[in-house]
């Protein structure tokens, strides 16, 4: 029954038209935010209008949250860099 919800759907259909792209410096509770708010699972990290520089997944946040960084800690710090795929 899935495959017919999907039959003629094409992928620019599916797909994420805002790109959620947040500053090296911005903290992991701003990530959290992020994460939370677009009930996605990793956002890239980088400059406006360059390429991006990393990634934060949630996996990351937890990571970080496990080695107790606190939330005032900044994206670069976690982020896995260079982006291979989100």
């Amino acid at each position: 029954m899935a495959r017919d919800t999907l039959t003629g759907l094409k992928v620019r259909h599916a797909m994420r038209k805002q790109v959620i792209l947040l500053h090296p410096n911005d903290t992991l509770n701003c990530c959290i935010q992020y994460l939370i708010k677009y009930k996605v699972n990793a956002i890239l990290v980088g400059q406006e209008g360059e390429k991006p520089v990393g990634v934060v997944s949630k996996t990351d946040i937890m990571g970080a949250w496990y080695a107790g960084l606190p939330l005032s800690s900044p994206a670069e710090m976690i982020m896995n860099s260079p982006p291979l795929f989100c």
